[in-house]
């Protein structure tokens, strides 16, 4: 999760290690379901397509050994790895910090009030977290499509966004795909 390694997708069922998933691979081959079903099915929900080695950098088998592991590397090991992680200031693991330290640093992420915000709302995931004289605005688009953002708020200070930009009125404005940010408002 910390560098946003992905399923590793299987095709053939020789590329499975877990007994549950040959099982039930078998069982569906035999009540009739067509093999790409059943591999739809299973890179949804198998165990092994998580348990790929560890992606340290984009040697042979992603930096995990030199002997052959007992299930390969996700094939986009080269992109998606702990050295690139490393070297891009943006990415996932720095993230991770970012959010760890805004943790441990505000207590209204600990002890503050939840509200849910826009429950209805297809795509957009927004709540507020209130604690003694402060209030944040978190919100995520969980779309791959521009979405228009109905929230009467006020942004005072942008506390952390996956985008550049800073955020004043926010009723009406055009969150980009997958955009997410969290914004201290008035209380």
């Amino acid at each position: 999760e910390e560098i946003g390694m992905t399923n590793r997708i299987i095709t053939d069922i020789s590329e499975a290690r877990d007994i549950e998933t040959i099982n039930l691979f078998n069982e569906r081959l035999e009540k009739g379901y067509a093999a790409e079903d059943i591999f739809t099915s299973l890179n949804a929900k198998s165990r092994d397509n998580a348990r790929t080695p560890m992606q340290w950098d984009a040697s042979e088998n992603a930096g995990f050994t030199n002997g052959e592991p007992w299930i390969p590397a996700n094939v986009n090991y080269p992109e998606i790895n702990v050295a690139e992680a490393l070297a891009e200031q943006d990415s996932i693991f720095y993230t991770y910090q970012k959010l760890i330290a805004l943790r441990k640093e505000n207590p209204l992420m600990v002890y503050g009030t939840f509200t849910l915000l826009l429950p209805e709302h297809p795509t957009v995931f927004a709540y507020e977290r209130a604690y003694e004289d402060e209030k944040w605005l978190i919100v995520g688009n969980m779309s791959e499509h521009e979405t228009r953002l109905e929230l009467s708020e006020i942004a005072t200070e942008t506390v952390i966004s996956n985008y550049d930009k800073e955020y004043g009125q926010l009723d009406g404005i055009i969150l980009a795909p997958y955009e997410t940010f969290a914004v201290k408002v008035a209380h």
